[in-house]
């Protein structure tokens, strides 16, 4: 029996042998494992970080965003009322345009008119040759200016009111015998 006893105990040393190899391997292994742990909480905590970092990103650049959004929209508004603005400027400038023209195609027809009345031969016109044939217009004597310029107030003045175009000066011309004919009628 001794010789079983000897062989059991051979068994159970070879089978403690086993399990203390296995033991340390396990051992090894949970080192790894715990370092890999440790590593792993680690690149964890970095990808919390990280995403974090990002969350502020979007949350700067969406802000960001909006400003220039709202600035942008500013710039374009403003734009637009600039552009009605400059189309109402270009329509009243090609009225005004329309305007001058029809006013210098009168003009040329009385030159015409005056041209032909007077029998224009290319030389400067004498006044009295050009308004012969205009009727006069009343004026009143006045001290002459010896700046060649007066400003007249007139409704300071006390004499004929209905007379303003042609106090100091005779008309010269029909065109403008007609601008003060229509001026006093707009005004009475």
């Amino acid at each position: 029996m001794e010789l079983a006893g000897i062989i059991l105990d051979g068994i159970i040393l070879t089978l403690l042998g086993t399990t203390i190899f296995f033991a340390g391997r396990l051992s090894l292994s949970l080192k790894t494992f715990r370092e890999g742990r440790a590593e792993f909480e680690r690149v964890l905590k970095d990808l919390d970080k990280s995403i974090t970092q990002a969350q502020d990103a979007v949350g700067r650049l969406q802000q960001t965003s909006d400003d220039t959004g709202h600035a942008l929209q500013m710039k374009i508004n403003e734009s637009k009322a600039l552009s009605d603005e400059l189309q109402l400027v270009n329509e009243a400038a090609a009225n005004l345009a329309d305007r001058i023209e029809a006013l210098a195609t009168k003009n040329r027809k009385i030159a015409d008119q005056i041209e032909h009345a007077v029998g224009y031969t290319g030389r400067p016109l004498e006044l009295e040759t050009v308004t012969s044939d205009l009727p006069k217009a009343k004026t009143k004597p006045s001290k002459p200016d010896p700046k060649g310029f007066e400003i007249h107030d007139r409704d300071a003045d006390d004499d004929d009111s209905d007379d303003v175009f042609s106090q100091d000066h005779e008309l010269m011309s029909k065109a403008e015998i007609e601008l003060a004919n229509a001026i006093k009628k707009k005004k009475k």
